[in-house]
């Protein structure tokens, strides 16, 4: 097996045929952009949970509080403003919504004091769904997204359920 590339000279890797380096890199490298088609999907599926105001503000919509727990609730505001802010720089917009949310604003949005959103948001540290830039401050991570969905539509459907027996 081949190891190097020199110029003009193509590789074939099953139905892959790669001549240079920015080939092998297009291969390998991603940009974490996410395709269109996956961003209107996701924009959907969060916005049966969330909106988010043209100052920024999360609001969660018509969620049982027992059900859905703070930190799954976190996860919702974070992945809303996520998913906005990718959306208003995919389509050009001056001043995109951030996609970090402070500890003060989670605290605001979700009406808890900032201790208890500090120990959940910890826990979301531990599961790596959420990085933090900096202090106090946070971002959900991308791939965590589809799990949070599908968790909140199982806890919705059984809702549904619920509602259904009485």
């Amino acid at each position: 097996m081949r190891t190097s590339c020199e110029d003009n000279e193509a590789i074939v890797l099953g139905d892959y045929t790669m001549s240079n380096l920015e080939d092998f890199e297009k291969k390998l490298f991603t940009t974490n952009d996410l395709e269109e088609e996956e961003l209107k999907k996701l924009i959907l599926k969060i916005s049966e949970f969330a909106t988010v105001s043209a100052d920024s503000f999360v609001t969660l919509k018509s969620l049982d509080s027992k059900k859905v727990s703070d930190k799954e609730r976190i996860h919702i505001v974070l992945s809303a403003r996520l998913l906005l802010n990718m959306l208003q720089v995919k389509i050009g917009r001056e001043n995109p919504v951030k996609a970090d949310v402070t500890l003060d604003e989670l605290s605001r949005f979700l009406r808890k004091p900032q201790k208890s959103i500090s120990a959940r948001v910890s826990e979301l540290k531990e599961d790596n769904a959420i990085d933090s830039p900096s202090k106090g401050v946070y971002r959900v991570r991308l791939h965590t997204i589809d799990g949070l969905i599908e968790k909140l539509n199982k806890i919705k459907k059984e809702e549904k359920g619920d509602g259904n027996r009485n």
